[in-house]
This record gives structure tokens, C-alpha cells and sequence, in this order.
């Protein structure tokens, strides 16, 4: 699912996702920013699905400010 720039609520296509029963998602976000709410947003769905992530996800500011929603 495609999502355009500057959006900042990802929680409608967050639940069309989850209505699939995904086992993990891959995030590919286009800023740190981002993938950081996207994740925040993820969490609020659904606690304890898998999260990969391509760029932004081993960021070390990412997860110190974020490191409750990454664990």
C-alpha cells in the first residue's frame, strides 16, 4: 500500500492491512519521522505484530526515543 508524503495518519491503511492477518509488516517509510509515527501507530492497532523496517528502523535516535513502541 502507497501511502502520500506528507500524511501523517496511517491508521485507516494500517486496518485494512490487519484485516489480512498479517504475521509481520515491513515498514518503509520516507523519514525517521515517519517510520517513528507509523510505528507508534502500528502499535495502537495491534501490540504484538512483527515490525521490519528498511531504513529507520536501527536508527539509534529512533530507538531511544522510541524504544517502548520497538520493543
Amino acid at each position: 500500500e502507497e501511502i502520500t508524503p506528507g500524511t501523517s495518519d496511517y491508521r485507516s491503511i494500517l486496518t485494512k492491512l490487519f484485516s489480512s492477518k498479517p504475521e509481520a509488516i515491513i515498514l518503509n517509510a520516507y523519514s525517521e519521522p515517519t517510520f517513528a509515527v507509523m510505528v507508534k501507530q502500528v502499535r495502537s492497532i495491534n501490540q504484538d505484530i512483527q515490525i521490519y523496517g528498511l531504513y529507520y528502523a536501527s536508527s539509534e535516535s529512533l530507538l531511544k526515543e522510541n524504544a517502548k513502541a520497538l520493543e
